[in-house]
């Protein structure tokens, strides 16, 4: 595993994208990756991005959002903006009990490309998790739970791998996280 920090926001690359929580009555509760990160990304027809969310509440109960979006960057906008977009909407259509009882919102991404640095994608996406908030609603915990084909370019994001790390990082032990405020980014397919 290859970590560090960006923005003040900690970073970890994995083979495993499975979130474990302690719930009200202590039992440990896994939150397995969204259906999303298992669609296939590999960029031979262009720029594929698929995104959704999870919700999980205090009690350890999940919320997995039935729902997906297939973006595609444009000449006047990038995927991650697209994705906010379609947020903002779909959080509207979530029971307001859900969004009050929640202990995390787990942004969920699979896209060909690690996100860029443009400032409305890496930026926003570090932006929700290190203030809690998510298109102007307030979670106690954000995650961003990401997976992508290959790493945009080297220097994005900064706490960007080299071909060695990623190697090594297949090789790991597949490991489960602690729910916690962070970027958790699969090990790209493609160095």
């Amino acid at each position: 595993m290859k970590e560090g920090k960006e923005d003040g926001v900690d970073w970890k690359w994995t083979n495993c994208l499975t979130l474990t929580m302690s719930n009200d009555e202590k039992h440990s509760v896994d939150i397995p990756a969204h259906e999303v990160h298992s669609k296939s990304v590999n960029g031979l027809h262009g720029n594929n991005f698929y995104g959704s969310f999870t919700i999980v509440s205090k009690k350890g109960e999940i919320y997995n959002h039935g729902k997906s979006i297939n973006a595609s960057p444009t000449l006047a906008q990038h995927t991650e903006p697209q994705y906010f977009e379609w947020l903002d909407e779909q959080l509207d259509d979530v029971p307001l009990g859900k969004i009050a009882g929640a202990q995390a919102f787990v942004i969920e991404i699979n896209q060909t490309n690690t996100p860029c640095s443009k400032a409305t994608c890496r930026k926003k996406i570090l932006s929700c998790v290190k203030d809690g908030k998510v298109v102007d609603r307030d979670f106690p915990m954000v995650i961003a739970r990401m997976s992508a084909y290959q790493i945009y370019e080297t220097q994005y994001p900064k706490v960007c791998p080299t071909s060695f790390e990623i190697e090594e990082g297949r090789k790991e032990q597949l490991k489960t996280f602690p729910l916690a405020s962070m970027c958790l980014h699969r090990w790209p397919e493609k160095e």
